[in-house]
């Protein structure tokens, strides 16, 4: 019924059918509405709770990315740092040869200073070297570390949906109770009811019983005399 009167609205194209199907579109999602009453605040709490596993997710996995930016960024550093080292201590070597060519004393202090930038240079290639395997080191263990958040994840994401399933089990189970204690009380009302019933009449018998006794001995009474 909701296609052909969809249809007819494409088709006529008048306001009139147009208004009819959209009070019938709004009836059948009141109806469907309606119907899902019931797990409704299961479902929302689920979807919540999912919506907050996938933005956790998406933190850890920035981290990781910025961490590793850091980590290129440092070793891109190092890198250049080297380079220049290397340039200068070429540099100053072409110094002392051309010195050496001039004059004796600025041949030695030509090879002072290369001497100099020469073991300047080892050391700076000894401490980049040690904080390259540190910073190696650093980021095998962040590595560890998300491999870690993401099995953690997958654990919490398992968790959310065995938390799902057992919250829809203890729907299920409340409204069998419910039932259950709705039977037991329209039982008990019924016992109730025939208990005072029968009390009532056993009260009226016994009450005629004693009427009978106490005539009869009126009248025994009344013969002996």
């Amino acid at each position: 019924m909701n296609a052909c009167i969809l249809l007819n609205v494409v088709i006529v194209g008048s306001r009139a059918q147009d208004a009819a199907a959209k009070e019938v579109v709004k009836d059948a999602t009141l109806n469907k509405s309606t119907t899902r009453v019931g797990t409704g605040c299961v479902s929302g709490a689920s979807s919540r709770l999912v919506d907050d596993l996938v933005t956790t997710g998406y933190l850890a996995r920035v981290a990781f990315g910025v961490v590793v930016i850091v980590v290129v960024v440092m070793v891109i550093v190092i890198v250049v740092v080297m380079v220049v080292v290397i340039v200068v201590v070429m540099i100053s070597l072409i110094a002392a040869a051309v010195s050496t060519m001039a004059l004796t004393g600025l041949t030695r202090l030509a090879m002072i200073l290369v001497t100099t930038l020469s073991r300047l240079s080892m050391i700076f290639i000894t401490t980049f070297s040690r904080l390259s395997m540190t910073l190696v080191t650093t980021f095998s263990g962040f590595t560890r570390l998300a491999m870690t958040l993401i099995t953690t994840l997958s654990g919490f994401t398992r968790l959310a949906m065995t938390l799902i399933t057992t919250l829809s089990g203890l729907s299920g189970l409340a409204s069998v109770m419910t039932t259950a204690m709705s039977f037991i009380s329209a039982i008990g009302m019924a016992y109730t009811a025939r208990t005072s019933f029968d009390g009532s009449s056993s009260n009226s018998s016994s009450n005629g019983e004693n009427s009978n006794d106490c005539s009869k001995l009126h009248i025994f009474k009344e013969r002996n005399e």
